[in-house]
C-alpha cells in the first residue's frame, strides 16, 4: 500500500495535513450521487479535499473528485454554484500530527509523537484535545 494524498485543514492559520473521510460522509447522507474513484494507489478515497475550520464550523472549501471515467470535477459536482461549503453532515474527529515524527511507513505516511484531535458534531467543532501518537 502506497502513502495517502492527505486532505488539508486550514486551522488557527496554519495548514495542516490529516486523514479524514468527510466527504464520504456526505454521500452516506446523500444516496445516488456519483461517488469518486480512483485507481491510483496514493488516492483510495477518489477525492482530494481542502476544508478550513473558522467561528467553530467546518467548511470545504475545494474539492477534486476522481471518476470513473477518468476525468476529474471540482465541488459543483456535488455543491452546484459553491465557492465554500459549511459541512453539517460531518460528525467524527479529525487528527492534526503535531510534535517531531517518530516513523515513517511507506504504507501509512509518517507517524507523529502526538496528536491534536478536533471532535465535530454536524460540522460544528465541540471538543478539543491532545493525545500520544502511537510510537
Amino acid at each position: 500500500m502506497t502513502a495517502q494524498i492527505e486532505e488539508i485543514l486550514l486551522y488557527e492559520n496554519k495548514k495542516h495535513c490529516t486523514h479524514f473521510d468527510g466527504i464520504y460522509s456526505f454521500l452516506k447522507k446523500n444516496k445516488g450521487l456519483e461517488e469518486p474513484f480512483s485507481e491510483s494507489s496514493n488516492c483510495y478515497r477518489g477525492y482530494e479535499g481542502q476544508w478550513e475550520l473558522k467561528d467553530k464550523k467546518l467548511y470545504l472549501k475545494k474539492l477534486k473528485v476522481y471518476l470513473k471515467s477518468g476525468k476529474t470535477a471540482d465541488m459543483s459536482l456535488y455543491f452546484p454554484g459553491s465557492k465554500e461549503v459549511f459541512a453539517a453532515w460531518f460528525s467524527g474527529e479529525i487528527d492534526l500530527p503535531a510534535g517531531k515524527e517518530t516513523m515513517y511507513s511507506h504504507s501509512t505516511g509518517p507517524m507523529y509523537e502526538k496528536y491534536h484531535v478536533l471532535k465535530f458534531k454536524k460540522g460544528v467543532l465541540t471538543k478539543k484535545f491532545e493525545k500520544d501518537g502511537f510510537f
